[in-house]
């Protein structure tokens, strides 16, 4: 295993009902976070994605990623947009290797039907001109779920005009919070494999990945704010596996 996921912080400025996290994890100090990070490091791990929560509504976010760059990590910063300005952004140009965002409707309307705030759709969009604007490699990621079903293609023609590295499709996977909201957002196998088939037939010059998050769990670990290394285990959810230390 070659990467490994940093939860850095519980918070988020969103509350998605889809969610996978519900931990209730206090904020830690930089202290903590340091020797987080050079566990990480000494495990011999050369790729980290920082996620959260928000990971950018953090008030360490910056020196995390400064600290990893300092040590040759590739770090890809998962983020909602919401927080990110231009300013922001130019801070941690140097600092990471990916940028990746989440798009769940190519309209306003869907993605508030998907995330409840409307600057789930309009941070998104301005920063992914941003990110291709100065350079910044970046993602886009999008759950398929019932609510977006038919929209997914739509967002796929937005995507071809812009110069991302890929496009991931991801199935719903109702665990910890999501699980509560599992009549709402989950699809049969047979629906969703239909969309995605459609939408590679009729988006072809973006490079699509497609994440079967409850048939093929991707094999990975993350480290919670407090230094606890859980796993994701289907219909179970998150499984603790140890500690960092």
């Amino acid at each position: 295993m070659k990467g490994i996921h940093y939860l850095l912080g519980n918070s988020c400025n969103l509350s998605c009902d889809f969610c996978f996290w519900d931990m209730r994890v206090q904020d830690v100090s930089w202290e903590i976070k340091e020797n987080i990070i050079d566990n990480i490091i000494r495990a011999g791990f050369k790729q980290v994605t920082i996620s959260g929560g928000e990971p950018s509504i953090n008030k360490d976010f910056v020196n995390v990623l400064k600290r990893f760059k300092e040590n040759g990590i590739a770090t890809t910063v998962h983020t909602n947009a919401v927080k990110f300005d231009a300013s922001l952004l130019n801070l941690i140009r140097p600092l990471v290797t990916r940028i990746s965002l989440s798009l769940d409707g190519s309209t306003e309307n869907i993605c508030v039907s998907m995330r409840k705030d409307p600057k789930a759709y309009t941070s998104v969009i301005r920063l992914l001109d941003q990110i291709i604007e100065i350079g910044i490699p970046v993602n886009v990621k999008t759950l398929i779920t019932k609510i977006n079903s038919d929209d997914i293609v739509n967002i796929g023609n937005f995507l071809e005009s812009k110069k991302i590295d890929y496009w991931t499709l991801m199935e719903f996977n109702p665990i910890n919070r999501g699980n509560h909201f599992k009549t709402t957002f989950e699809l049969d196998d047979n629906t969703f494999d239909t969309i995605v088939t459609r939408v590679k037939d009729t988006v072809k010059n973006t490079v699509i990945q497609v994440r079967l998050l409850k048939r093929e769990p991707e094999k990975y670990c993350f480290v919670a704010p407090n230094a606890d290394v859980y796993t994701c285990i289907p219909v179970k959810g998150d499984v603790l596996v140890g500690n960092i230390y």
